[in-house]
This record gives C-alpha cells, structure tokens and sequence, in this order.
C-alpha cells in the first residue's frame, strides 16, 4: 500500500520517432475531388506552389468550393527540404482559406497544421501511403512504425511492455501484435486497475477449491485462461508490491502457483504489458519492484496520443462510420454541393480537436456522428449531414488546437499577424486577441495542474479535502475534473479514488 507521502509521478515526455516519410507533405484528408484523397503535395520539391480549381495551377483539385487559384504555399526557411514551415497566402477568395480552424489572409504552416480551403481539409506533416494496416489502422509516420514494430514483436514469445496515454491504443496494440503471431490460444486483457484488492491474486493466479472462504470450486485465473495465447496486463503501474514479486516469479520460470495449491504448475504464454505511468520513476519511489522491470520490459513501444498523430483521426472515424452503416465524410464530401462544405467543416472540427481522451473519446464522438446520420436518413433529409450544431458535440464545437493565434502567422512587423475578421476584414492578432475571436476556448492542462491531480490520487489526507474544497464531497464531480487534466476516463479515476480513500468514505459520508 501507498504511503500518504506517496505521489504519483508524472508520465515520461514521448520520445520523437523517426518518421518513415522523412519529408512532408501536403495530405488531402477530406476533398470532393476522389483523386486526390489521402494525396500529397510533397513540400520538398517546390519553392512555391498554387493550390486551386484551375488546371493550370501547380496542384489542381476538382472542388466547385475553391478558387481557380486559391492558395501560395511558399517554402520559408529550411522547408525547401521538406521541413518547414511555410507561408500560405489566400489568394483573396470567397469562401476563404483556414489554418487550424481560423480564418485568415496570410499564415504560416507547420508539420502538424491543418489547412481547409473551400471544400478541401489538409493536413501538414509526415504521412504514408495506405497498406496492410495489420489491425492498428492510421496514416501518420507513427502508425506506419507501430505496424512494424507488429511484424517484428510477432516472431518473438518475450515480453513487451507498451507505454502511452489512457486510450492511446495500447490494448489495440497489444492485440495486433498477437493476432500476426499466429499464438492458437486466446488474447486476454486484463486491466489491473480495476482488480479487486482482496481477490487479485487468486484472479490473475486462479485458486483451489477451499483456498480461502467462498471459494466453493477450483477457478482458472489470468494467466492459465490465456494459455497458448498472450495476456495483456494493462496498467500495470497500478499493480500491488506484493503482486509484482508472484508475478517475477511467472515471467521468470513460466510457473503459476494457484491459492491452496502445494506446488505451482507450468504455463505458456506470451506476456504484453501496458501503463501510461513513468515506471522507471515509480521504482525510485518504491512503488515498482526493478527486478520485475527489466523482465517485462525486454521491448519497449509507446504509442503516441492521438493530437500527435492527426493523419491517423479520419481512418478510424471512417471505421467507426463504415461499421455504423452510413457513408464516411470523404463519400459525403464527393456529392459536391452543400455537402461537401459541410462535411469539411466537420473534417476540421476533428482534426483540430486535442482528443485528451484519445481513442475512446473518438469512437464515441465518432458513433454519435453516425446516429445523427441515421436520422437524417430516416427524416429523408437533402443533406446526409445535420448542421453543425447537431453534428458535433459541444466539446467539438468549442474546442480545438487553437492554443496558438493563427498557427503563428507570417508577420508584416513583430506585433503585427493579420487574420481574417468574420466580417471579412483583416485585422491584427492582438485585435482579434482582444475581441476573443482567435484565442483558445480549449486550455490544455498545465503540467503543474497534472502533477498535483497525480499527486492527489495517492494521498489520502489531500484527496479527501481537494474532493471537499472542490466538488463539494461529490466524488463524481471531482473525478470527471480529475479525469479531464490527466486524460483518463472518469470511471477510472473513480474507482482509483474509491480504492485510495477506503474506510475514509465512511468519514466523509457523516461529514457531508
């Protein structure tokens, strides 16, 4: 158990992976125009280039919503190799041109940015060509080197040990990982966390029938379920000390010792563990064995969240919509029309959104999409997609990657970025700063506010009167803020707080 003096440190900063496209390019993610879907305008091989409708311009795009020249994009610095950024110039249009959800007349692009111009969304950065997507779909560099990573993990039986945030994809890796190997027997996630505290050993171990009170009849735990197969133990910075030293012992010599048995009994199976804690740091801390460490940790993979991977978000959003019944938002886009604006506006909420819930959050934002779509259907609408509004949640609508004004835009003098007012006048950053058109709704979490909520959740004294201080004694309440600052589900937290404060509940129960 957790000493009060305890905290829970914070994750480690991902490393940068060396991306399988060296150069970047200009990706259609969403466009009418289905030649150029998931095309890119390599960055490295032009000094200026003009992006529009007309087929004389550098790259043409077949979209009623674009001018015949629309855009210059024009290498800036160290971007004629493909490294940016770039200074993009709306070429006085109509329908405008956005860079990361703002509209503007002049701006500068980054690896990473996302650029809508009439009916055609884009993003910027490292991407690769579609493949094999071995079960961990995306288009980013980084997908790309997960599902290599899933080629070569899959000819080995040792450890893996995945690291990444809560909804990363971390159990979609694990998973992938075992269905290339070719193991007969089953892929079994089991996560940690949630293990009942009195009955985690015998359910990752299994027990004999008279091993402890209730148990009425022998019970297979974790590790023997998934024999011949592999078993995921997610999160397993949460697991007890005393767990980790009868674990050691199953990595070590292959044997699982059930509760009441005399002697333990071989088995076969492939370990893959999963944390977004800073292990390392927990063994200086004591709260991780280093022996068990370096067993389980023989390989190790992060998986990156999903705000740094955004040529990965409208796969898995096709996926979700595809599975769903209703057409993806590229299929929307291609009808032309009103459609098409519509569906990228939608496009641009997605990939400008931070996703602190990753994955999870995706799917769910990603199925109720695909049930307004149903309704639109059965109401025999004209358009497959209702307005904005009721397309997005209010998350979506009121959040983004607007952390930076106009991502940094070209400047004329140093105080001076021009965007593009909605009444279609240009004015400077700090005008529009001042009328809070540009600056961000979405306030990422500081890493001070993520170090005291880590903090929080292993000290019992302090949880309980930040839960009274700051919700009220509604532990609901104070576990879906928790949740939103380190990235989590709020059930998780909850159950966390519910663990950590144990006989206190009673305490505060009568206090309340």
């Amino acid at each position: 158990m957790l000493r009060d003096t305890d905290t829970l440190l914070p994750p480690p900063v991902p490393r940068t992976l060396t991306a399988i496209a060296p150069q970047s390019r200009l990706w259609v993610v969403c466009s009418p125009d289905p030649t150029r879907q998931y095309a890119g305008l390599d960055a490295g091989q032009f000094v200026s280039a003009v992006l529009g409708r007309s087929k004389t311009a550098t790259w043409s795009i077949d979209d009623g919503w674009l001018s015949r020249e629309h855009f210059r994009l024009t290498a800036v610095d160290g971007a004629a190799v493909g490294t940016g950024p770039w200074e993009l110039v709306d070429l006085d249009t109509r329908n405008g041109t956005w860079i990361n959800g703002e509209r503007i007349q002049r701006g500068l692009v980054r690896a990473g940015d996302v650029v809508r111009a009439g009916a055609t969304v884009f993003v910027m950065g490292p991407g690769v060509a579609p493949e094999d997507d071995l079960g961990f779909l995306g288009r980013s560099a980084h997908a790309a080197e997960l599902r290599q990573q899933i080629r070569i993990l899959s000819q080995s039986d040792r450890p893996v040990h995945i690291t990444g945030e809560s909804g990363a994809g971390k159990e979609v890796l694990a998973e992938a990982i075992h269905r290339a190997s070719g193991r007969k027997g089953p892929f079994l996630a089991v996560n940690s966390a949630s293990l009942n505290q009195n009955l985690a050993e015998s359910q990752l171990f299994g027990h004999r029938r008279g091993a402890f009170s209730g148990a009425d009849k022998d019970a297979l735990g974790a590790f023997d379920a998934a024999a011949g197969g592999t078993l995921l133990l997610d999160e397993i910075g949460e697991l007890d000390v005393g767990l980790q030293a009868k674990l050691l012992r199953v990595v070590e010599v292959g044997e699982v010792h059930r509760l009441g048995d005399p002697r333990p009994h071989p088995v076969e199976v492939r370990l893959i563990t999963a944390t977004h804690r800073n292990i390392e740091r927990q063994m200086q801390t004591g709260q991780f064995r280093e022996d068990l460490y370096w067993r389980i940790a023989h390989t190790k993979v992060e998986v990156l969240p999903l705000r740094e991977r955004r040529m990965d978000v409208m796969p898995l959003v096709d996926r979700v919509l595809t599975l769903a019944g209703v057409p993806t938002l590229a299929e929307v886009a291609r009808a032309q029309g009103r459609a098409a604006w519509q569906a990228a506006e939608v496009v641009e909420r997605y990939l400008t959104y931070l996703w602190p819930g990753n994955m999870r959050e995706l799917r769910d934002e990603a199925s109720r999409l695909a049930e307004r779509m149903k309704l639109q259907r059965s109401a025999a609408a004209s358009s497959p997609l209702p307005a904005l509004q009721e397309a997005l949640s209010t998350r979506l609508l009121g959040q983004g990657v607007r952390e930076a004004v106009v991502a940094g835009a070209v400047v004329d003098g140093p105080d001076e970025v021009h965007a593009q007012a909605p009444n279609g006048r240009a004015r400077t950053v700090s005008q529009a700063r001042d009328a809070g058109s540009i600056t961000a709704t979405y306030q990422r979490p500081t890493q001070a506010e993520i170090d005291r909520y880590e903090a929080l959740l292993h000290d019992r004294p302090a949880l309980l009167q930040a839960i009274r201080a700051e919700a009220q004694g509604n532990i609901r309440a104070f576990a879906e803020k928790a949740a939103f600052v380190l990235g989590r589900q709020p059930d998780t937290v909850r159950r966390h707080v519910y663990r950590v404060l144990g006989d206190a509940l009673q305490s505060m129960r009568g206090a309340r």
